[in-house]
């Protein structure tokens, strides 16, 4: 029911479209790249689209649809991994919050003061300490959500607690750990799974910016956020240099929270009481 409820979001499936149509373009972008994205053509260099350029080139003459295509695969892995680093940890936390009472203040007040930070200055912050570099950058966004998602997973845990399915596993005698992971884990999917979903969208954008800022991945190597960067002083003279880039990075995060919304639509059960 939940998956026909989800392919009936006419604006979830435009965004699994778009989403289906970047991922699979970034893995196949050896062969659908028409350019090396690191070779430069200097008699090339600045050219607007054309049929020979599909989408320009920058100002060392390397193909912009190429860079794209390959910056795709980088963005993507900073998203997912990130999410599933900041998951299992601040997940973990949340659960064992949620569940043991005696830590749950403890937890909660580390996880405040993580939140008290701007999730920008945070991550850039931990990239100061780190350097730059593509693993350190998903290091630096999965800390980001680290408190984020042990509030979402504490506050879900301690819902499913409550119901009656779980005080009956404990009143059977049933260990703390199997009720965790047998109990409440799997009823915590659906919201983790939307929230997830919110999240990758969030990462790939702060993944962009600190590219853009010099702290993530180093150029030549192509990835949206520093493509943008490297198209700020030729906004005048050649505004596509940062123009595609900046729109990949607006399709993909937005594909994403549309995907979102309609999980949220389709495995909420309040929301469908209430549209019922």
């Amino acid at each position: 029911m939940s998956i026909r409820r989800f392919r009936r979001h006419r604006l979830a499936m435009a965004g699994v479209v778009i989403l289906f149509t970047f991922m699979l373009a970034s893995i196949f972008a050896p062969y659908l790249a028409p350019y090396d994205p690191l070779k430069q053509m200097v008699k090339e260099r600045l050219q607007g689209a054309s049929f020979t350029y599909w989408l320009g080139t920058d100002q060392f003459g390397r193909d912009i649809l190429s860079r794209i295509l390959y910056g795709g695969r980088l963005s993507m892995v900073v998203g997912f991994i990130s999410v599933a680093l900041g998951l299992m940890v601040g997940g973990l936390f949340g659960l064992i919050a949620g569940y043991f009472r005696k830590l749950d203040n403890l937890i909660m007040r580390l996880m405040d003061i993580l939140l008290s930070f701007p999730s920008i200055l945070l991550a850039i912050g931990v990239m100061t300490i780190l350097g730059p570099g593509l693993f350190n950058v998903m290091i630096a966004v999965g800390i980001r959500s680290i408190p984020s998602y042990a509030r979402m997973v504490r506050s879900t845990v301690l819902v499913i607690k409550a119901m009656p399915y779980t005080e009956a596993s404990v009143a059977l005698g049933a260990p703390s750990w199997r009720i965790m992971l047998s109990t409440i884990l799997p009823n915590s999917f659906p919201p983790i799974l939307v929230y997830s979903t919110l999240e990758i969208a969030n990462a790939i954008l702060l993944g962009a910016i600190l590219s853009y800022l010099g702290l993530g991945v180093q150029p030549p190597t192509p990835e949206w956020g520093i493509m943008v960067s490297e198209g700020r002083g030729w906004l005048r003279d050649a505004p596509h240099i940062s123009i595609f880039p900046g729109l990949a990075i607006f399709l993909v995060s937005m594909a994403f929270n549309l995907v979102g919304d309609g999980l949220r639509d389709s495995l909420d059960v309040r929301l469908k009481e209430t549209k019922g």
